[in-house]
């Protein structure tokens, strides 16, 4: 599984899979925080619905198109919410 969006300028970052909670992770530096990011997860690079994102956008310029997901509602990307500590 891997992950493209805003925080890594649409290039594709593989997840790591915790094996003792079952959950796909990854942690990445310096992201802007408080502030909404775009992002799509990919599995087999195929982009995936992801049931626990913050919303969905409308796809804006060619870096997001290419990896839209097509919905009922038209093509989407995922909405994240990055909060600082």
């Amino acid at each position: 599984m891997e992950v493209a969006g805003s925080f890594s300028d649409w290039q594709v970052v593989p997840l790591a899979r915790d094996t003792i909670t079952d959950t796909w992770q990854l942690k990445l530096e310096g992201i802007p925080g408080n502030r909404t990011h775009r992002y799509m997860l990919l599995v087999d690079g195929v982009p995936a619905n992801d049931i626990n994102s913050d919303g969905l956008a409308v796809p804006e310029g060619l870096a997001e198109q290419q990896y839209q997901l097509i919905t009922a509602r038209g093509p989407r990307v995922f909405l994240l919410f990055a909060q600082t500590k």
